[in-house]
């Protein structure tokens, strides 16, 4: 239940942004492509580097992925939330030809916790 209220409340802050009319400014960086190939958040999904948009970051990252860069987070330093797919596997086999396939599907969604 606890993950639920955290992807909740990012979802929350995307529509909150939508309504106030504060979203231009914040969803600049977005749209505005740098050649950045080191900073993982340019292959976020839309939803997710417009919560680093309204955060007031271009480039957030995971506490190892800031460790992987030689950069630490600061004590005290508060993330912020981004979702993340719950994703399940079911195993399938064909009828005709007896042949079994793996799948991939989305369960639903999670957050995760990342840093400017």
């Amino acid at each position: 239940m606890r993950f639920y209220r955290k992807a909740e409340s990012a979802a929350t802050r995307i529509l909150k942004a939508f309504r106030s009319g504060s979203l231009p400014q914040a969803v600049a960086p977005i749209f505005v492509r740098r050649n950045d190939p080191d900073v993982p958040c340019r292959a976020w999904s839309w939803s997710n580097q417009l919560l680093a948009a309204l955060a007031g970051t271009a480039d957030a990252r995971g506490y190892r992925q800031w460790q992987a860069v030689g950069r630490h987070v600061k004590k005290g330093s508060k993330s912020f939330p981004i979702l993340v797919p719950v994703v399940g596997k079911r195993t399938a086999k064909d009828d005709e030809t007896g042949e079994e396939t793996e799948r991939t599907f989305v369960r639903g969604f999670t957050s995760a916790a990342v840093f400017r």
